[in-house]
Parts: C-alpha cells; sequence; structure tokens
C-alpha cells in the first residue's frame, strides 16, 4: 500500500521549475505525516514494469553531494550555442547570449570611460559647423536624421561657389543633422565593448552601414548642388560634417508640408493644379540632369511660408539617384509602396516611374484616395496587397466612385494618362506641364476648376495624416514595410 501512495505521489508532483495545483494541494499532508517524505519516495522501489526514464535521472543526479537537483548540460554543437537542455523533462531552456544581455541592461548602466569613441567616416566635407551656425528647436524627422532649425552666427562669408552660398549672419535655416553611425548598432557595438565581448560580426556590419549611408549622403549632396538655382527646390546653401555628424544647411520653409495644408482648408482643383506644377517642373529639372528622384509623394514638398499664393519647394532628395537612359534594370529600387509604379516593383528603373508617383500624388490630392491599396483595410493595409493592386487591378473601378464624377474632364484625362500601366505610354514631365489642365490660366471651359472639393476630400486626407499613413517612412525610419530600398538580384 505505501508503494502505490508513493507511486500515485510521484505521478503528481510537479516539475522542479515550478509549483503546480498538486503540489499545493499535497504539501500540508507531508507536513502532517500523511505523505511519504521526499527521501522515503526516493527510497521506495520502483513498480515493476515500470521504465526508468528522465524523471528517475534527474533525482539520481540531484542525490549527488554538491549538485544541482536537477542539473543542465550544455549542447555542444554549433547550432547549439546559448541553449541549454534540462535532464528533468528534458526541457529547452534558451538564454540570451550574453551580448545581448548586456544591450537589454544598457540603460541601467553608466557608460564606463573605457569606452573607446567610435568614429564614422569621413566625407570630405568642410569643418566648423559649430562656428557657423546654432541649432534651435527640432522641426522634423527624415530618413536618416533630423531636421532643426538653426540660426546663421557667423555665418557662410566665403568660399567655392560649388560648396557654399553665402548667409547673413542672423538668418534662419533647415540644417538636416545625420549621424554617420547607425545608432541601434552602434549602441550594440558599445555594449559589446563594454562587457568585454566585442562582436567581429557587429564591427564589421557597423563599418559596411556607415560606408553605405555615406554614398548615399554623397549623393544627395551632388543632387542638390546639380539642382541649384531650380526654383521649386529648397537652396542648400552648403553641407559641414564633424566626427560623428552630417550638416547638410538649407533654406527653411515654414508654410508646412502640403498634405497638412490642404487638409485644414477648402480647396479648389485649381489649388491642386497650382501643386502639381511645382511637382513637375520639379520632375522636369531632374530628369533633365539624368536625375530620378523616387520618392515622390506630399511630405516631400513643403510650402515656403504660410501666404495662400506662397510657392511649393522640394526638401527631400534622400532617395534621388543618377541614371543613363540605357540604363533601365539591375539599378537599385526604391520608393514608398503606395507611389510605386509596377515596373518599379520589376526592377525596371526610369523617369516614368516619377511621372507614375506623380499621378498617384495627384489622384490622391483630389479625392483623398490613392488610386492602388488594400482596399479592404486601407488604414492598415497588407503591403502584399497594395503590391498587387498596382500590379494587377484596374483604375476605371476607382474613377467611378466619388468625389471623380463632380471632378473635371480634363483632370480625369491627365491621371489616365499618368497612371498608365505601360510607362512607355505615359507622358514626360515636360509632356505632362503642356496639358490644359496644368497650365496656369487653364482652357476657358474648365469651369469646374473654380468649385470647391467635396468636404470628404479634406476629411479623408486628415484622417491619412492623423494615423501616419502616408508618411510612415520619413518620420519612423525604423518601420522597413513602407519605405523600400534594394538591389535586384541578378
Amino acid at each position: 500500500g505505501e508503494a502505490r501512495r508513493e507511486d500515485r505521489t510521484r505521478g503528481e508532483r510537479p516539475s522542479a521549475g515550478g509549483r503546480g495545483h498538486q503540489a499545493t494541494r499535497h504539501a500540508p499532508l507531508a507536513r502532517r505525516g500523511r505523505m511519504p517524505s521526499l527521501a522515503l519516495a526516493r527510497a521506495a522501489p520502483r513498480a515493476p514494469g515500470r521504465k526508468r526514464g528522465v524523471r528517475e535521472v534527474g533525482r539520481d543526479a540531484s542525490s549527488r553531494m554538491g549538485q544541482p537537483r536537477h542539473p543542465a548540460r550544455r549542447e555542444s554543437s554549433p547550432r547549439g550555442a546559448g541553449r541549454e537542455i534540462s535532464l528533468h523533462r528534458a526541457r529547452v531552456v534558451t538564454r540570451p547570449p550574453p551580448l545581448e544581455a548586456a544591450v537589454q541592461g544598457i540603460g541601467a548602466r553608466a557608460v564606463g570611460a573605457v569606452d573607446e569613441e567610435l568614429l564614422g567616416p569621413d566625407y570630405g566635407f568642410a569643418r566648423g559647423f559649430a562656428d557657423a551656425f546654432e541649432l534651435g528647436e527640432l522641426i522634423g524627422r527624415g530618413g536618416y536624421g533630423r531636421v532643426y532649425r538653426a540660426t546663421a552666427t557667423g555665418g557662410i562669408k566665403e568660399g567655392d561657389e560649388s560648396e557654399f552660398i553665402p548667409v547673413a549672419e542672423g538668418t534662419d535655416v533647415a540644417v538636416k543633422v545625420i549621424p554617420k553611425l547607425p545608432a541601434t548598432l552602434l549602441k550594440h557595438v558599445k555594449a559589446g565593448r563594454r562587457v568585454g565581448q566585442a562582436s567581429y560580426g557587429a564591427e564589421k556590419q557597423l563599418a559596411i552601414k556607415a560606408e553605405n549611408l555615406r554614398v548615399d549622403v554623397k549623393r544627395e549632396v551632388r543632387v542638390l548642388r546639380k539642382l541649384r538655382g531650380t526654383p521649386e527646390v529648397a537652396h542648400m546653401y552648403g553641407v559641414y560634417e564633424d566626427d560623428q555628424h552630417v550638416y547638410i544647411v538649407l533654406e527653411l520653409c515654414t508654410g508646412g508640408e502640403v498634405l497638412d495644408r490642404l487638409a485644414m482648408i477648402s480647396y479648389t482643383e485649381a489649388e491642386v493644379a497650382r501643386i502639381m506644377r511645382a511637382v513637375f517642373r520639379t520632375l522636369a529639372k531632374c530628369h533633365e540632369n539624368s536625375i530620378l528622384h523616387l520618392d515622390v509623394k506630399p511630405s516631400n514638398f513643403l510650402f515656403h511660408d504660410d501666404a495662400p499664393d506662397a510657392c511649393v519647394r522640394t526638401i527631400d532628395f534622400g532617395l534621388a539617384t543618377f541614371y543613363t537612359p540605357e540604363q533601365k534594370e539591375g539599378m537599385p529600387t526604391a520608393g514608398t509602396a503606395w507611389f510605386m509604379a509596377p515596373e518599379l516593383l520589376r526592377s525596371e528603373v526610369g523617369p516614368a516611374a516619377d511621372v507614375w508617383a506623380a499621378g498617384v500624388m495627384l489622384f490622391q490630392l483630389l479625392s483623398g484616395r490613392f488610386p492602388f491599396n488594400d482596399h479592404h483595410n486601407p488604414l492598415q493595409p497588407s503591403m502584399n496587397l497594395v503590391w498587387r493592386s498596382i500590379l494587377e487591378d484596374d483604375l476605371d473601378p476607382q474613377l467611378m466612385r466619388e468625389p471623380w464624377p463632380e471632378i473635371s474632364e480634363e483632370a480625369i484625362c491627365l491621371v489616365r494618362k499618368l497612371l498608365h500601366k505601360d510607362p512607355t505610354m505615359r507622358p514626360t514631365a515636360v509632356e505632362a506641364l503642356r496639358h490644359p489642365w496644368l497650365r496656369p490660366e487653364g482652357r476657358p471651359g474648365l469651369g469646374r476648376r473654380t468649385r470647391v472639393l467635396d468636404g470628404s476630400v479634406a476629411q479623408r486626407l486628415q484622417q491619412f495624416a492623423a494615423k501616419d499613413t502616408l508618411d510612415g517612412p520619413s518620420k519612423h525610419p525604423e518601420d522597413g514595410a513602407l519605405l523600400l530600398r534594394h538591389t535586384p538580384r541578378a
């Protein structure tokens, strides 16, 4: 009877790592002597025919002097590094590597003086930003860094025209501050060094990313220098660097983003046409200089000031790249998901992709919607469904929804041309500027250009702006689902 009670007790005893309901129920019985103690249970013979399993192995091991009750062994294979197998019930326990643990605890530790300062690569730009400008408040975030308002203290007084444009003392400017080393990876490398476990792989990855960033930033600076003097492009006054950051000094635009401004007012087709003229003029100048913008969208265009007739400036060329007319395939592809052309998804890059993105922007400003989207869940879309829509869906059903019946025929005609699936059938940026709907004076028959658009359009724009659905990549660079840049496979 004692042996049967002992066997029944074993079956109800929980694992070593936790306290189950059975353990709680039988603990008072053991204290009152109504249940065999652990020593009696160990000494009792096993029931006939019962095989020796991992439970008995764990208990025999626990009887060794100085050994834990349930010892664990570490796997010797490379794939088992960082994992321990508990002999009790053969449970696999995953343990964080020491470097990850150090990163998790970095907030509670003080940075030691033993850290070796990690410096970014040299870009070859001018030094002495702190002597010429004083940084002020944060006014925006970009894919690479942050944008601050700054004031010229010493100002740019002299220098090569290709490098600097003079800035008078006291002038307010916008400064794009770009860290040379990616913050997350830099934190990981520093944590490893601090605990004496520097990772060669992490440090190599940091160096590779820093070099890629250097190439991207220098290309953006080349693009801005090439486009100097273009009225629709924010002027770049100069570019500086120090050991940790790059500082791109730009013209300050205070009128706000196109999307935010239109979402707060009642506007007409004529106002949209004025904005799109600035977009196509920028693209025409880019393509004339063999530059692809690759990120045409409302958040990359700002009003210069708060005046009702303020001009529109293009402010972000972070994804822009140079191209040659014969080079269509094998180039890096980039963009924000909703604005990517069908051929761009097939890794065919050309000026027509910018024209398509401008067509998406025009469609959006006139209707408050995207022409191609995850139509079942437009506010939290699946990127795969967005891309499938771009590749497969027809535009006509979208043009039958409100407010398109109230939009002028000329505007609809231009939208159809810009969003043609065949890139060879789309107009160039220069040809688009000749379209009657985009001309400043318009055509006498364009009476609906002055009609205020339906209020639901502005409401939808407000909704998108509030949820950051459109500009997630720009404001949240960690979110890689919306902003893509990759080199296609050969």
